[in-house]
């Protein structure tokens, strides 16, 4: 039976990278609002600054750039030995996205083979989870297991409708959904299978969410051409991401490792 504190995060640390993002925010607060204490980690704060988190006692800021490795394990290891003690889950959702729009002249790019392009993109999507999930997994392994959530795209699962962003114009080039985006995010499906066996034996559970779009002052072109791809007609809002967090995190997750969970309002299944 299901008892009504099971989401409860009471005593749980969670470390949430890209915290200062859209995303990051929304699953802090969340995190936060079921009992849990968050460490966030990001190069930028500004945002988590006008949520008012930032003076939040159950918030610790980490000012970090994930591709450090070397920095990001000197920040870790400088936790409290409470903090670390009750490390019990992380949600990567730093990453590099490509945000449609006229005035970004390196998205319009016709040339979608980009290899500089794309080996920083999957630097930072792929590479830089890694090296975050094997510095945490080794608290976790420390501290009796946890959950590790990988955050990924429906980009990843299923080729970009590019006509959805062709009004989308700067200089004469037409705005398209990167390749190497598409591939770094497909790369975590099989990130998280590994990991999830790996390491069932330590009572870790590694997932992948799988996100739709979500409304972020995109222009209104935009957003029309992409809700009419979504049964539910309609892009995301960013808390309609949160309980799917809150469930991996809690211990109603506790036989769930190795998934990938879509929550697209319905466009993968048309």
């Amino acid at each position: 039976m299901i008892s009504k504190n099971s989401f409860n995060l009471d005593g749980k640390t969670i470390v949430v990278t890209g915290a200062n993002g859209l995303l990051g925010i929304e699953f802090a607060e969340s995190i936060i609002e079921f009992g849990g204490q968050v460490i966030a980690i990001d190069i930028a704060s500004n945002n988590l600054e006008d949520k008012n988190l930032l003076s939040n006692n159950h918030l610790h800021f980490i000012n970090a750039d994930i591709s450090d490795e070397h920095k990001l394990i000197k920040r870790i290891e400088g936790l409290s030995n409470n903090q670390k003690k009750t490390v019990a889950g992380l949600v990567n959702c730093a990453a590099k996205d490509f945000i449609p729009s006229k005035s970004d002249k390196n998205a319009t790019r016709e040339d979608l083979f980009n290899l500089e392009e794309f080996r920083k993109t999957l630097d930072l999507n792929v590479t830089c989870q890694i090296i975050v999930t094997d510095i945490i997994a080794k608290l976790l392994i420390k501290n009796g297991g946890g959950s590790i959530i990988n955050i990924s795209s429906i980009y990843g699962l299923l080729s970009p409708k590019q006509e959805i962003y062709d009004h989308i114009v700067n200089d004469g080039d037409v705005y398209k959904k990167p390749l190497s985006y598409s591939v770094s995010k497909s790369a975590l499906f099989n990130l998280t299978r590994y990991l999830g066996t790996l390491w069932a034996k330590n009572n870790i559970r590694v997932n992948t969410v799988t996100f739709g779009g979500v409304k972020n002052n995109q222009d209104k072109e935009f957003i029309k051409k992409y809700s009419k791809n979504v049964p539910m007609g309609k892009m995301a809002d960013a808390d309609d991401y949160s309980g799917i967090i809150i469930y991996l995190l809690s211990d109603n997750s506790q036989y769930v490792t190795g998934s990938n969970f879509v929550l697209d309002g319905g466009w993968s299944s048309w």
